[in-house]
């Protein structure tokens, strides 16, 4: 894949990208103010 492409694909997945970096501090915030501990949350498995 050329660097056209890759800068394509970034300009296309920019937007989306915005929406989870936001539903993911929000969940953060949340989390921790619940009681979690900062890797509680990352610890699904």
């Amino acid at each position: 894949m050329t660097a056209t492409g890759y800068r394509e694909g970034a300009r296309l997945i920019a937007p989306i990208s915005i929406a989870v970096f936001a539903f993911g501090a929000t969940f953060g915030v949340l989390a921790r103010a619940a009681g979690m501990g900062i890797a509680a949350p990352r610890d699904v498995a």
